[in-house]
């Protein structure tokens, strides 16, 4: 059984996060956050999860970060994309 429940925060009109509860069967709960900040030349992701110790297969806690970042600087009047990962 793989069983998720995401509750979503409209934090002001260019910010929001996705809370994301997760049962995993043979894992445990899994707890996931993303956090999207936008404005006129960037757009910004902070992706976070947990996995706690109860996972059954390996006794291990477990955990993931990632950030996401692409930008539309105007330079010398032309918009370029940069995108790091």
């Amino acid at each position: 059984m793989d069983f998720s429940i995401p509750y979503y925060f409209n934090i002001a009109p260019n910010i929001d996060d996705t809370l994301t509860l997760r049962y995993i069967e043979k894992r445990g709960l899994l707890l996931e956050n993303e956090l999207r900040y936008m404005n006129d030349w960037s757009h910004n992701m902070l992706s976070l999860g947990y996995l706690s110790g109860d996972d059954k297969l390996d006794g291990e806690n477990r955990w993931l970060a990632g950030f996401n970042h692409q930008a539309h600087p105007v330079i010398a009047g032309k918009a370029r994309l940069i995108s790091l990962k």
